[in-house]
């Protein structure tokens, strides 16, 4: 796969390709932007671009360092669990004092570089500071607010931007023509600037069910003085999918935010407030509130915002 390949990340490319046909390589990168907008893939061209053969700034895809599956120069590192550790970050230092194995370049990746615990991000930060040659590092994370500064300091940043829903229809019209019009458009919708979110929608079979589970939901909030706990008593058990139930929610009402564009301050207001209100669950919930009690207290707010503007 080349530089051009990506979608929808011009800027981002430009740099890293400048810095490469100018020869002006940092030392370390940082990678921020939303998850699922191709950092990792550019991170891995980047890195077969520095070793590949030809000295281009794009990889020719066919020589021999190229087409290595695994090359001995180029490392990815994961988080182990829910954390990149200090031993992950020792072994790295162990490796990045010796020479290349047999590229020009050695490269890391990091994945999630915002989850290095305090130890390892300072002992990382030692290894920045103090650059060996022929080393590239590349830092990846969709959270760059909880990278540690001191680390962001050392890198050079490089933004990636939501994808344009366009460009991820165009995507998966070309990579999963099987698929029907409307669930490729509704993926589109959902992905929020992401195409592996996209593709991963389109790839779970029962995500469309919770869609119309969801569109149920919206559809009966304020009719039934039940629904709401009976609702959350249901979802307290589902707590992996409320990332959807939130997501397909607020997208119901900005669709009636926009059909309600020239109606009365008052309607307005009330979906502002809606949308508010599943802002602020989803918050409460990400600090670990009672499931139930918060859904239960959002779909009571939910009911009387409707009643009142009916």
């Amino acid at each position: 796969m080349k530089f051009l390949e990506l979608i929808g990340q011009e800027p981002a490319i430009g740099l890293i390709k400048n810095s490469i046909a100018r020869n002006r390589l940092a030392h370390a990168y940082l990678f921020a932007g939303p998850a699922g907008v191709g950092k990792k893939t550019c991170a891995q061209i980047m890195a077969r671009t520095l070793n590949c053969m030809a000295g281009e700034a794009e990889p020719c895809d066919a020589c021999r360092s190229c087409t290595k599956e695994f090359h001995p120069d180029i490392h990815l590192i994961k988080p182990k669990g829910a954390s990149l550790r200090i031993e992950q970050i020792r072994e790295l230092q162990n490796s990045v004092a010796y020479k290349p194995y047999e590229g020009k370049w050695k490269i890391y990746i990091l994945e999630d570089a915002d989850k290095l615990t305090e130890a390892a991000a300072n002992s990382l930060l030692k290894t920045l500071e103090e650059p060996p040659p022929v080393t590239v590092f590349i830092l990846i994370t969709s959270k760059i607010e909880k990278a540690l500064s001191t680390i962001r300091s050392r890198c050079q940043q490089i933004n990636f931007s939501p994808i344009g829903e366009e460009k991820i229809l165009g995507f998966l019209e070309r990579h999963y023509p099987d698929a029907e019009i409307e669930k490729r458009e509704l993926a589109a919708t959902l992905a929020e600037g992401s195409i592996g979110r996209a593709a991963s929608f389109l790839e779970d079979e029962d995500a469309f069910g919770r869609v119309e589970e969801i569109r149920e939901i919206y559809r009966i909030i304020g009719q039934d003085d039940l629904a709401p706990f009976t609702i959350a008593e249901k979802w307290k058990e589902r707590r992996e999918e409320l990332g959807d139930f939130f997501q397909i929610l607020t997208l119901l009402y900005r669709q009636s935010l926009w059909q309600n564009i020239e109606g009365t301050k008052e309607k307005l207001a009330s979906i502002n407030s809606a949308l508010v209100a599943i802002g602020k669950t989803e918050a409460a919930l990400a600090r670990n509130a009672n499931v139930q009690l918060a859904l239960e207290q959002l779909l009571l707010t939910l009911a009387k915002e409707r009643e009142e503007n009916a």
